[in-house]
């Protein structure tokens, strides 16, 4: 109620005033220009009006009026989100360690979406001496994604189909088939038939991501003014990612419908009956080392200084393989080739792609400040990678 939309009634008249107008932009979209072009009455309507349809062209538009599909009822959900925490930690004058697992699962407020997270930590330090003071941590999580494929054209969002969608368009017939929405139009020429209840049904995204990460420290205090510290860490990310568009599906129509090429004046279509299988794998491996020499002196109560200089070695590695198959069937797992007529349509499509990243920096730091009456502060700083 709060974004005004027009209902059942208010969008056939807006139609109905539109036809009789000279506003000609998709002009057979819409209930009304459906109805009206499948009887052969549109024309008469124009010249005539309302007064020059037949009584069931009449009875047709009448009954849009009495449709009013509730979207925001029937796409979305009440959602219960659950989180469960439990730690504990200890330790003595010399020792402390602290241990924590959780568990979230997010329900989307859009049917079919789901998200769900396990996390650990592990603490602990240790002072072995007066001086020397080490410590370790590890870190672990995973997070799964759980949804459906979309399209650039956001029809499948179902926050936008629901303000989009005509109020007296029903997604099912009396038997519980789908009824396909003709009204959906991106850039294409032809609509591909759409439905988002089937698109639901018939697509998948789901994605799982782990990443661990171990960090090793150590801080050595020479006396009350100076100390060095030092950290190595090591992470370990990587993630999967399957997509899956079925045969009766928008989103496996479309791609079919972009992926053509002609031959003996006939369009084809590149890809074969079936689905579409996309799997996408990452790995990710980074180290990182640290070190600092800190200082901080005060004078007569009065001057405080302060001096850092540090340096850090940075390495990242990243390894990427996507495979697509085409012709999917996912109750036989099966697969059927994709024969491409030319080399270049061939790239825009590729079915196994590999990728490798490497970076490394070398970073040196130092920062400098001087406090006087514990109020007025002057500070620098430099930094070269």
């Amino acid at each position: 109620d709060r974004l005004n939309l027009m209902n059942a009634n208010e969008k056939v008249n807006l139609e109905l005033a539109l036809l009789a107008s000279d506003y000609d932009y998709r002009e057979n979209k819409g209930g009304v220009a459906n109805i009206l072009n499948e009887l052969e009455e549109l024309n008469a309507f124009q010249t005539g009006g309302l007064d020059a349809l037949s009584p069931e062209a009449m009875q047709r538009i009448n009954r849009l009026r009495s449709i009013n599909t509730d979207w925001n009822d029937i796409l979305f959900r009440d959602v219960f989100n659950q989180e469960y925490n439990i730690s504990f930690s200890g330790g003595s004058d010399r020792a402390h360690y602290y241990a924590s697992v959780g568990y979230y699962s997010e329900q989307g407020t859009v049917k079919g979406v789901e998200n769900n997270r396990y996390n650990m930590t592990l603490k602990t330090d240790f002072k072995l001496n007066n001086m020397l003071t080490v410590g370790a941590s590890v870190f672990a999580n995973q997070r799964q994604q759980e949804s459906y494929m979309t399209d650039t054209g956001g029809f499948t969002n179902p926050v936008y189909y629901s303000r989009m969608a005509n109020p007296y368009f029903e997604p099912f017939d009396a038997e519980g088939n789908y009824i396909y929405d003709k009204n959906v139009q991106g850039r294409e020429s032809e609509v591909p038939d759409f439905n988002i209840f089937e698109e639901r049904a018939n697509t998948e995204k789901e994605r799982t991501d782990r990443s661990v990460m171990a960090l090793f420290d150590a801080t050595l205090k020479f006396n009350s003014n100076l100390k060095l510290t030092s950290q190595f860490g090591l992470q370990h990310d990587n993630y999967t990612l399957t997509r899956y568009a079925g045969h009766n599906s928008y989103a496996m129509r479309k791609a079919k419908e972009y992926a053509t090429y002609l031959i003996d004046g006939e369009r084809k279509s590149i890809f074969p009956d079936g689905g579409m299988n996309k799997q996408t794998e990452a790995h990710t491996t980074q180290w990182t080392w640290k070190a600092m020499l800190e200082w901080d002196k005060r004078l007569n109560d009065i001057h405080d200084v302060e001096l850092m200089g540090g340096t850090e070695i940075r390495h990242t590695e990243t390894e990427v393989v996507t495979s697509t198959a085409y012709g999917y069937d996912n109750r036989t797992l099966t697969t059927q080739p994709v024969l491409f007529p030319t080399e270049s349509i061939a790239r825009r499509y590729p079915l196994y792609e590999e990728g490798h990243t490497e970076n490394a920096f070398v970073s040196w730091f130092a920062t400098a400040s001087y406090t006087l009456f514990y109020r007025y502060t002057l500070g620098g700083s430099i930094r070269f990678d």
